[in-house]
């Protein structure tokens, strides 16, 4: 039923119709309460008559309302009136593409820079988790600003599983205007993915295909499956290919008509597997130029006039250049700048935190890859090649933080079970260069110094392969960068170098100091992670910003004002120093993004069903259930610059309330009391961290719980008595991580068991007389259980073939933990003489990078994240020091 105008729809004025479609009509309409024009998009009875379907769609087009970008038409509100459902929307001035596809192609810089566009929103979707699914010129706004897109994700929440062909064609979202009747050809259909058509499930790649399509008619100005049936255009979208762009528009760069027809594989894998690199390598065609691939030449018969003239032009030309010859030199063109994506094997993934190296001669990329085991290893990738190999030798159950390239760019040096190795880049045997080695290697000169940071950061250590002993570069650490020094880089002559002054309020400096002593000199401020290259620049990390500064190396002095090097922020550890980016001397750059999606709590039944969305969408990390299970803990961080507090939220109210007060990098693990009016938290003071025990809800950060130990303390679990705790313990030199237990009536610390690196916390048994702790002394990390006691007991391995973060019923006698491939697995456990634990059984898959936790076991706390959580490695070729719009 059409609204006349002045029909109020809550505080929005009906002022005058702009079209229909599908799924309602749409209009212009007055924000009463803001005086802004709206457009309201009122649902058709179809669409909202099942009260199921429409609470799902509302919720989850609030989601939708949080996606901010430019090229997103922004969705404000959501609401009905009477037996009327209604979408608000940003008001847009424009022609859609479909109207401006009448008039024919559009020039080929347009098609780069709205494709641009359009790739940049479908990322920004993408990593929210949210899927168009019905991308095609009608759903297309062309403004003076730029693209917005329409109908972002609503496609996908009207039919949460896939549906038959005959069910989509007949509750399409919204139609084109050329559909008139039955058996014509519906407008969607002909951006439909063939996984769409079989009934299948869609994700980013069904997006990517009708973007394909969707560039495909703004290069030609024709549909790129054209049909005169339903049945004959599904037939070609699953069977046939479209003529290439080159042929109805031979001007087109070759270039593009590749990454068209990469999008329009009839396979999901072999497309563009994801909208960022499609979005560069667009970016890549636009900057390029020519060198993207130039047209084809037409070849056209000329009359002999003509070519006479051209002949005698061609001769005179000639004779000019070879009496010029030896008083000219012809200047070579500029290197255009180059920004391509790495993806990962398939079978393997970037790890948390991932490091890549450049070779110093920038023809090769090192970086670390973890295989569906949860092995890492060191993958070559030469950049004039379009695959990767993996270095034989460098497999390893923990994460590698840093290895670095010889300065001839021949071999990597790396830390492998406690030895530093190299590893030559063109293959063969290895070679163990010191047996024992502490820190993690980052820097290395021609004379074979290496300079390593020590983890946690506090100094900084130079180790001549001559003999491998560690030497302090410095005596002691000034006071004003209380979190240590960290991230050292040689500058080109070998003595001198640039590192990382590192506070606790994230204040960090960039320092420049030598081999040969000397107080440190402080370059810059707000500033880590420097990196010297020969374009006479310095790059650095600014809150995980990628920067430059230009540098003098003879005056060794700073000059001018930082420029923006890379648009969004790379992934980097705040308190640290580190930031996801390596660079060579002649300035090629590697690097990753942030992806950081917000992330929702969740009940989850043991078969893996979700029984309740405990919370909106938010970046909250660390989750820790209480004793009751009636509340939970996390840390509630910023990705912008990684400042975090802990929280704590009652499951059943939904309130949150404050617990600490730091408002820095920190916050690593928690434990509750029996009674859940205490928290045992782990925090960063100085370069460790230290555990402190505080009332919830009180307006204080507690007070500090004393060990006597020296280095960094992870609360692991504190007994349902309340009078034990047991944590990890990691030595400040890094070369022992250790469970531990602890009275806390003043007990000293008694050693439990080895852990190894990158470690979950420890648990302790309801009746507090077994730890469950995960080790990597078998070679890879599985999930060990021995007894809470302070003397010498053997530990039972539970897991096979990987384990992590265990978790006891408090119901029961079961254990449970998380498999490398995210699944649940439950063994049951019985106390005798010895310890003895049923087969494992798995119960259900955690979504990728979840956390969770448990109290009886029927029910599973999720932290889970709402989007993609990584991405692939970039590299910039030929960068050039000239400041990049942040936009």
């Amino acid at each position: 039923m059409a609204l006349a105008a002045g029909t109020k729809l809550g505080p929005y004025e009906i002022l005058a119709p702009l079209g229909a479609g599908g799924m309602g009509e749409v209009y212009r309409a007055r924000d009463t309460r803001l005086e802004r024009t709206v457009a309201i998009k009122t649902l058709s009875h179809g669409s909202a008559s099942d009260p199921d379907l429409l609470r799902r769609f509302e919720r989850e087009a609030r989601l939708i309302s949080a996606l901010s970008h430019p090229h997103i038409c922004t969705l404000f509100d959501v609401g009905h009136e009477g037996e009327i459902n209604y979408l608000v929307m940003e008001y847009l001035e424009g022609e859609t593409l479909a109207k401006r596809l009448e008039r024919g192609p559009l020039p080929v810089s347009d098609v780069l820079q709205r494709g641009i566009e359009i790739a940049d929103a479908l990322e920004k979707a993408h990593r929210a988790g949210i899927i168009h699914r019905d991308l095609k010129p009608g759903n297309i706004i062309l403004t003076k600003g730029g693209v917005k897109l329409l109908d972002f994700g609503l496609a996908k929440f009207a039919h949460s599983t896939p549906a038959p062909l005959v069910t989509a064609l007949t509750a399409m979202p919204t139609q084109d205007h050329n559909i008139t009747g039955a058996g014509t050809i519906v407008g969607t259909l002909q951006y439909m993915a063939p996984e769409q058509l079989e009934g299948k499930n869609s994700d980013a790649q069904t997006d990517i295909f009708a973007f394909g399509a969707v560039l495909y008619e703004m290069a030609t100005g024709k549909r790129a499956f054209p049909a005169k049936s339903q049945a004959s255009l599904i037939a070609a979208i699953l069977s046939s290919e479209p003529i290439p762009i080159t042929q109805l528009q031979p001007l087109t760069p070759p270039a593009l008509d590749r990454v068209v027809r990469i999008c329009l594989a009839k396979e999901p894998e072999d497309r563009w597997q994801n909208a960022h690199d499609l979005r560069l390598q667009l970016e890549w065609i636009r900057d390029a130029g020519s060198q993207a691939g130039v047209a084809p030449a037409l070849a056209k018969h000329r009359i002999n006039r003509e070519r006479v003239a051209w002949t005698a032009a061609a001769f005179l030309v000639l004779i000019a250049s070879l009496l010029s010859i030896k008083y000219l030199q012809p200047a070579s063109p500029p290197a255009q700048q180059v920004t391509f994506a790495v993806e990962p094997p398939p079978g393997y993934k970037l790890p948390e935190n991932p490091i890549s190296a450049l070779s110093p001669d920038g023809a090769l990329l090192a970086y670390a890859l973890q295989d569906p085991k949860g092995k890492m290893s060191i993958w070559i990738r030469p950049l004039a090649a379009l695959s990767s190999r993996r270095v034989e030798g460098s497999e390893s159950s923990s994460p590698y933080y840093s290895f670095v390239w010889t300065p001839d760019s021949g071999a990597i040096i790396a830390v492998l079970n406690g030895k530093l190795q190299r590893f030559s880049a063109a293959g063969g045997a290895n070679e163990v260069l010191c047996d024992k080695f502490v820190g993690l290697p980052v820097s290395m000169n021609r004379n074979r110094v290496i300079l390593a940071s020590l983890v946690p950061p506090a100094n900084i250590v130079s180790v001549s392969l001559e003999d491998c002993i560690p030497r302090p570069v410095f005596p002691g650490v000034e006071q004003r960068y209380d979190m240590g020094y960290a991230e050292p880089r040689f500058m080109p002559d070998g003595k001198h170098f640039l590192f990382g002054g590192l506070r606790k309020d994230k204040h960090h400096s960039l320092l420049l100091s030598s081999l040969e002593g000397g107080t440190p000199r402080e370059l810059l401020r707000s500033a880590t992670h420097p990196i010297y290259v020969s374009a006479g620049y310095i790059l650095f990390s600014r809150d995980g910003y990628l920067m430059a500064q230009r540098f003098d190396l003879k005056s060794l002095s700073t000059s001018g004002e930082p420029i923006l090097v890379y648009r969004k922020q790379l992934d980097f550890l705040a308190a640290f120093g580190w930031a996801s980016f390596d660079a060579s001397i002649n300035s090629v750059i590697s690097g990753k993004e942030q992806a950081a999606p917000p992330a929702v709590l969740r009940w989850y039944s043991r078969s893996g069903e979700v029984l309740r969305t405990v919370s909106e969408p938010g970046n909250r990390v660390n989750l820790r259930l209480s004793q009751q299970g009636t509340r939970a803990a996390v840390s509630l961080w910023d990705p912008r610059t990684h400042v975090s507090d802990m929280w704590s939220v009652d499951l059943e109210r939904g309130s949150w309330r404050r617990e600490t007060f730091y408002e820095r990098p920190g916050g690593e693990s928690t434990a509750w009391s029996p009674d859940g009016n205490q928290i045992i938290y782990s925090e960063l003071t100085g370069a460790n961290l230290e555990m402190f025990v505080k009332k919830t809800g009180s307006n204080d950060n507690g007070q500090m719980l004393q060990t006597g130990l020296t280095g960094t303390e992870t609360i692991g679990d504190w007994s349902t008595d309340g009078k034990s705790i047991v944590y990890l313990f990691e030595s400040e030199t890094g070369d022992e991580v250790s469970v531990y237990g602890q009275l806390l009536s003043g007990g000293r610390p008694f050693f439990l068991a080895r852990a190894g690196p990158e470690v979950e916390a420890p648990r302790l048994s309801p009746d507090a007389r077994w730890i469950a702790y995960q080790s990597s002394e078998s070679g890879s990390s599985e999930i060990y259980v021995r007894s809470f006691s302070p003397d010498p007991a053997a530990s039972v391995q539970v897991s096979s073939g990987g384990g992590h973060d265990p978790r006891w019923s408090h119901a029961g006698n079961e254990l449970f933990y998380r498999t490398n491939d995210s699944r649940i697995v439950s063994v049951t456990w019985r106390a005798g003489k010895h310890l003895e634990f049923s087969k494992p059984v798995t119960l259900f898959r955690l979504p990728e990078n979840a956390e969770y936790d448990i109290v009886d076991g029927k029910r599973f706390l999720v932290n889970e994240p709402a989007g993609p959580v990584s991405g692939p490695l970039f590299v910039i070729v030929n960068w050039k020091p000239e400041p990049q719009n942040p936009n």
